[in-house]
């Protein structure tokens, strides 16, 4: 019976719901790599050849207003990542490994033609001279890999590449380059694609652990490929399928040794 103050009381039925759920609410330390994901999977690939979608874009104010992290982490890894926005068509991409290869030979090319060394500072003028280069590549690419490869020190007006930044940012774009269409390539091929894209001075920088985490070694150590590939997910399950292999023979083995003594017995 439901109880109407206004009117007589009249039947009804009361359905009262019970939540089981617990929301727990935890810390997240800010770290730009908590914004990654959200762009690689919002974002389309800037491919070596400038094939690109032009439907479906964001702005890089879209971009972040759709990402659960804070403005700071999502500027870190859209920075790190080398990504960057054009006007047309207006939106923002991931550069590919090639791309990003590409855009630092023009670098390059270019400092090499001002007679600049870019293991040291830059004047402003200059830090603009290397990415004017007239290519195939848009400027706001060029802009993003010396950015992501660079910094600025407002005090003194110059620009610095500092080999702590490039050389593993160069490792990690060249071996995505290498294994695209591959999907591995042997580690001597790969050190020395790498030391070639480096000034003089860094040529005896690369080094594997400088980009720990980001590859994985194959057939004995000889090979590479890069982290989270279907060859590094192949090559984990062909491990495994061995493994399985090899524990069965020994249970194999060891059946037929308890077979032979129960017959001798």
């Amino acid at each position: 019976m439901l109880d109407d103050s206004d009117g007589p009381h009249t039947s009804g039925l009361q359905a009262i719901a019970e939540n089981n759920f617990t929301l727990e609410l935890s810390l997240v330390p800010p770290h730009v790599d908590n914004a990654t994901p959200h762009i690689r999977a919002a974002l389309p690939v800037y491919s070596s050849t400038g094939h690109r979608q032009t439907q479906g874009l964001v702005t890089k104010e879209q971009l972040f207003a759709n990402i659960p992290c804070s403005e700071r982490e999502c500027n870190g890894a859209f920075e790190q990542m080398a990504c960057f926005e054009m006007e047309e068509p207006r939106g923002c991409f991931i550069p590919s490994g090639q791309a990003k290869v590409q855009a630092w030979r023009a670098i390059m090319e270019e400092a090499a033609l001002w007679s600049l060394d870019i293991t040291g500072p830059l004047s402003v003028t200059q830090a603009v001279n290397i990415i004017s280069q007239p290519n195939d590549l848009p400027r706001p690419l060029m802009k993003a890999v010396r950015d992501v490869t660079a910094d600025k020190e407002t005090r003194k007006q110059t620009t610095s590449f500092y080999d702590i930044l490039t050389v593993p940012f160069l490792g990690t774009s060249q071996l995505e380059a290498m294994t695209q269409t591959r999907g591995v390539v042997s580690v001597s091929d790969f050190m020395a694609a790498w030391a070639d894209l480096l000034p003089e001075k860094w040529r005896s920088k690369p080094d594997l652990e400088l980009i720990k985490g980001q590859y994985v070694l194959t057939n004995d150590g000889r090979d590479i490929t890069m982290a989270g590939t279907d060859v590094e997910q192949k090559d984990a399950g062909k491990a495994a399928s061995s493994d399985k292999k090899s524990t069965l023979g020994a249970k194999r083995k060891w059946h037929e040794k308890f077979r032979a003594s129960k017959k001798h017995a």
